[in-house]
């Protein structure tokens, strides 16, 4: 199956698929043989995007089997939203120090964060200088690590 080497691995796992940008609506049909199925067949849709996409998502409307209208979508009273993977990521402050051009990395701190509201501080003073910086380093232990950070004087 063709696809980047470089691809999410979730998304590869799940061709084949749909890929690009259509810009904009247009008609597009699928035909599928679902004779070897016996009894129910459930229809589903999923949407996947790696780590760097932000666009709008899809529509799908008109859906049809066998040239029948099971769900046109402008009737729809409800849709629920599923829930926001689990994220977990960890805050590291590196100081780094400079010397003849050559960097030291002389202590690794974690910085502790609120599992509440997902914040955290650390006490920059002391630890910037005219020979040295920091680097500040956001790993994710579980799902996709969305983030903010600043710098504020106090």
């Amino acid at each position: 199956m063709n696809h980047d080497p470089e691809a999410y691995p979730a998304i590869v796992d799940n061709l084949p698929g749909l890929t690009g940008d259509s810009g904009g609506w247009f008609n597009m049909s699928f035909n599928f043989d679902l004779t070897p199925y016996d009894g129910d067949v459930l229809l589903s849709f999923r949407y996947m995007t790696d780590w760097g996409t932000e666009d709008p998502g899809w529509w799908i409307d008109n859906i049809k089997i066998n040239d029948v209208t099971i769900d046109n979508a402008d009737d729809m009273i409800a849709f629920i939203t599923p829930p926001f993977p689990d994220t977990d990521f960890v805050v590291s402050i590196v100081d780094v120090t400079v010397s003849n051009e050559i960097p030291t990395y002389n202590e690794v701190y974690e910085l502790t964060i609120d599992h509440v509201d997902e914040i955290g501080t650390f006490d920059l003073s002391g630890y910037i200088n005219e020979d040295g910086y920091l680097l500040v380093l956001i790993s994710p232990i579980v799902g996709p690590a969305e983030y903010r950070y600043e710098i504020t004087r106090s």
